[in-house]
């Protein structure tokens, strides 16, 4: 069996999704993904209180940042195309909203 290496962008994933792990966690937000940074993939789940999703999603669009919910779950993905000032901005966003 051949041995899978990880993508060239998981340094930069692993980068950006520590301090939003960290920031829902201070906020009171439930962390869906894996914690442990090696079992965790390219996306960032953050369960949302219930009813809080579209209005959640809509803030982000305010601010050009472009996320996904399934049901509850908010859906990041950072990676090679966002910022360290874009996971800022989304953490402000998310301060402001919980």
């Amino acid at each position: 069996m051949q041995r899978r290496t990880a993508p060239h962008s998981w340094p930069i994933t692993r980068a950006l999704a520590s301090p939003l792990i960290e920031a829902a966690a201070e906020l009171g937000l439930r962390v869906a993904s894996p914690l442990d940074e090696h079992r965790r993939g390219g996306s960032t789940m953050i369960q949302l209180p219930p009813g809080t999703s579209q209005r959640v999603l809509a803030e982000l669009r305010d601010a050009d940042l472009y996320a996904d919910c399934r049901g509850t779950t908010l859906r990041l993905s950072p990676g090679n195309v966002t910022s360290a000032d874009g996971a800022l901005r989304l953490l402000r966003v998310l301060a402001r909203l919980f």
